[in-house]
């Protein structure tokens, strides 16, 4: 049994060969879990190891998400976090909710488990950084058109407001084209921009009409401005943002977060009190 040699599957990848001993080992360090395949001399295909091996498979737990380079293989009084997948000291390493955690890993491990979330995909991370800040882009823009959405709503009021205290038949037919013309224009901004925040593809396909309509009618400053709006919907990142893949990504790194610059906070506060002392106007 010493001579025979292992091969396992790793992230879609053949690893090994591997002797028996360093193949205990990973089944140890939970390198190998009961549902890895597994091949070697003899057996006519591969399978999993709970079916080879069902005396040293090891019980049903979630197994650790390594990275995709890393073939380390722990010596004598060394463990594999599960975290980063490296090769470190036991002395460096923690147990962590039945998994060893080496100590560099260990603050970002413990804000999973508080956030209920056992570990972290390192592909996944790594496309949702390159992403992120795609994303806040156009979750900024839903909320930039949930305001608009706020504002048509104040003008649809104040032409409903018209049309109430106004006795001329002119007026009141203006008033009514205004009221109806806001009034939808507020829901389907309200609408929209709550799709984007929520990375929507419905409000993705609604958007992009939006931006095309607009750069039409708002030349030029519009125009620039929902050309920059179009480029984030259509772009290859904003398909990626906007894809069922990138949804479940986000619900795999819930720590990966795009810090706001202070500079777009203060223009939303301004674009706020603007919209304040306009309606304060009308009114």
């Amino acid at each position: 049994m010493n001579a025979k040699q292992w091969h396992y599957a790793l992230d879609g990848e053949q690893k090994g060969p591997v002797s028996e001993e360093d193949f205990e080992r990973l089944i140890t360090a939970g390198v190998v879990g009961r549902d890895t395949l597994v091949w070697t001399d003899g057996m006519a295909a591969w399978e999993a190891l709970a079916k080879v091996r069902p005396d040293t498979a090891p019980p049903p737990t979630p197994p650790p998400v390594l990275s995709p380079s890393s073939t380390a293989i722990p010596g004598a009084g060394q463990a594999v976090c599960a975290q980063c997948g490296q090769v470190v000291s036991m002395e460096d390493a923690v147990p962590l909710a039945g998994r060893m955690i080496c100590a560099r890993c260990k603050p970002l491990a413990v804000q999973m488990l508080k956030e209920g979330v056992s570990s972290v995909n390192p592909q996944a991370e790594q496309v949702r950084r390159e992403h992120i800040g795609h994303e806040a882009s156009i979750k900024s823009v839903g909320e930039l058109q949930m305001l608009g959405g706020i504002l048509m709503g104040l003008i649809s009021l104040f032409g409903l407001y018209g049309f109430v205290t106004s006795n001329s038949s002119r007026a009141i037919s203006v008033a009514v084209v205004g009221l109806v013309a806001a009034g939808g224009m507020s829901v389907l901004f309200l609408w929209n921009g709550f799709g984007l925040r929520q990375l929507r593809p419905s409000a993705r396909r609604v958007g992009a009409i939006l931006s095309v309509v607009f750069m039409i009618v708002g030349f030029p400053i519009g125009t620039i401005i929902n050309g920059y709006i179009l480029w984030l919907l259509v772009s290859r990142k904003g398909k990626v943002v906007f894809s069922d893949e990138y949804q479940r990504m986000i619900a795999e790194t819930p720590h990966v977060k795009f810090r706001t610059p202070v500079y777009a906070w203060v223009i939303l506060a301004l674009f706020i009190v603007g919209l304040v002392l306009l309606a304060a106007y009308f009114a």
